[in-house]
């Protein structure tokens, strides 16, 4: 599984590298919001919804009888809505330890961090932070 979540980094740092500029980037990011597994109205309640965003955001992890974890999301903003589908394009259909092992610097690698407001910063760690706190949970 650890290969697995190698290979989804090199593919999206691949999509971005391609990118010459700032606004490019941004464009590679709503893409990717437009990927987004989508959560359901009726699961967009409290408990699912990640603090410190800039935006409105919901994201649920369920498991799998296979023991992996899988995420649907919901933001009101794209440019969250697009960074949720990156993170969740890596951790998506993984089990509950290869999540809480895994060391990626992507976002420091893809370079977007510095584009970012304080707020989208702060957002995307909390998103970062709900899925390992969703993997403890589920390791039990």
């Amino acid at each position: 599984m650890e290969k697995l979540l190698q290979q989804r980094q090199q593919y999206i740092k691949k999509h971005f590298q391609e990118s010459e500029s700032d606004q490019e980037k941004y464009q590679k990011i709503l893409s990717f919001g437009k990927r987004l597994p989508l959560l359901e109205l009726e699961h967009r309640e409290a408990r699912y919804q990640v603090p410190g965003c800039q935006s409105l955001l919901y994201l649920r992890t369920e498991q799998t009888h296979e023991g992996l974890l899988t995420f649907s999301a919901y933001s009101d903003a794209l440019i969250s809505k697009g960074l949720t589908a990156i993170v969740i394009y890596l951790y998506n259909a993984l089990p509950a330890e290869t999540i809480l092992s895994s060391k990626t610097t992507l976002i420091e690698d893809l370079q977007i961090q510095g584009g970012l407001s304080l707020h989208r910063s702060n957002g995307l760690a909390n998103i970062y932070l709900k899925i390992k706190k969703d993997a403890i949970i589920y390791l039990n």
